[in-house]
């Protein structure tokens, strides 16, 4: 009797112990009060948290750590003459600090990516003839990586959109005449940072391949390619996976489904096996497989008054995926949704211009 009453006692205390929610962050930046700053939510949570205040200047292009703690952004200043931001900045997190990294360059420049090991960064030269750099993590160690892609001196590149390869000896960029006349080119590029060698991924025939973006397992890159290749008309994107191990031009994957050419704001599942992407003018996330070979339709129908729809972002388990939604970018709110089952829960409660949407693992005490 002994034992069974102890036994009846673990039973009890073990059932009653269920596994917490794991929890995450959503970072993003809002114009919630007429500034625009950075923030966080965590998932579990009901308050924003204000993680940066600059008066008249707005915080883009965020890229955050692995494991949250670090965010690498860039700040245009309002009232300032100059069209591009002029540092690169961090962001602690934990301690709300804001460091300057590139403040030994009188160039402008814009915040690219974290190395896999997050040892180094690379980033954009945006004044003059634009160049790829790389620095360490604290700042330190300035490298230009020489690029020769185009002699035309109407060729722009690259844009500010790095992605370092999984083993961390190339980077991907995209570059093209996106800043000059029609027709409008850009192309997906794979530079080695070592011996600089440079491969092109994919062919002008795509028009505009913008915002490249590896996968979390491998050196397959997503590619958005606006086909108008106009600067008026209404962006025609659709969405490519290319292989950046053997590129091949002509073997590109398509993922966006046939019939729809606007489709936008690709990202991939934590673990690789799918895309999330939205397609205008339907209220409908889009989820493909990473060789095209299935498409999932998520119908989130109770926000079909939502003409603006944008920046899918996953959850770290790949169950729930956090969107921007509203009636245009100005009156958005940020949602979540359950993927296994529908449920739809909104996060942010005050409308304003959320944008930069990213989710990231928040570490507990």
């Amino acid at each position: 009797m002994k034992i069974s009453f102890v036994c009846l006692v673990l039973l009890v205390v073990l059932s009653g112990c269920q596994a917490a929610k794991p929890s995450y962050a959503l970072v993003f930046t809002a114009n919630i009060d007429g500034n625009a700053d950075i923030y966080r939510i965590k998932s579990n949570a009901e308050t924003i948290e204000r993680l940066t205040f600059t008066p008249d200047s707005e915080e883009h292009a965020l890229r955050v750590s692995q494991d949250g703690t670090r965010i690498l952004f860039e700040i245009l200043d309002n009232h300032s003459p100059v069209l591009f931001p002029r540092r690169v900045y961090l962001l602690h997190t934990d301690t709300h600090k804001v460091s300057t990294l590139t403040e030994q360059l009188d160039l402008a420049s814009s915040p690219g990516a974290w190395s896999p090991d997050e040892q180094q960064i690379a980033f954009v030269i945006l004044e003059g003839e634009r160049a790829l750099m790389i620095m360490d993590a604290d700042g330190s160690s300035y490298k230009e990586i020489p690029l020769t892609i185009s002699a035309s001196p109407q060729f722009q590149f690259p844009s500010p959109y790095l992605y370092w390869a999984i083993d961390g000896q190339k980077i991907f960029f995209s570059a093209g005449n996106y800043l000059t006349q029609p027709p409008l080119s850009e192309n997906i590029y794979r530079v080695d940072v070592k011996t600089f060698d440079l491969e092109k991924l994919t062919d002008d025939s795509l028009g505009q391949c913008v915002k490249p973006a590896r996968s979390p397992v491998s050196d397959l890159v997503i590619a958005s390619c606006d086909q108008e290749q106009q600067v008026t008309l209404p962006s025609q994107f659709v969405i490519y996976v290319v292989d950046a191990v053997q590129p091949d031009p002509q073997k590109l994957v398509r993922i966006s489904p046939e019939g729809e050419i606007s489709c936008y704001d690709p990202t991939w599942s934590p673990d690789g096996s799918e895309i999330a992407y939205f397609c205008k003018g339907h209220a409908t996330l889009y989820l493909t497989r990473f060789d095209g070979t299935e498409t999932r339709l998520v119908d989130i129908g109770i926000l079909k008054e939502s003409d603006y729809l944008s920046q899918p972002a996953w959850s770290p388990s790949g169950r729930e995926i956090a969107f921007i939604a509203g009636p245009d970018a100005n009156h958005s709110k940020i949602y979540l949704i359950n993927l296994e089952t529908r449920d739809i829960r909104e996060i942010t409660g005050t409308p304003a211009n959320y944008d930069q949407l990213s989710v990231q693992i928040i570490k507990e005490p």
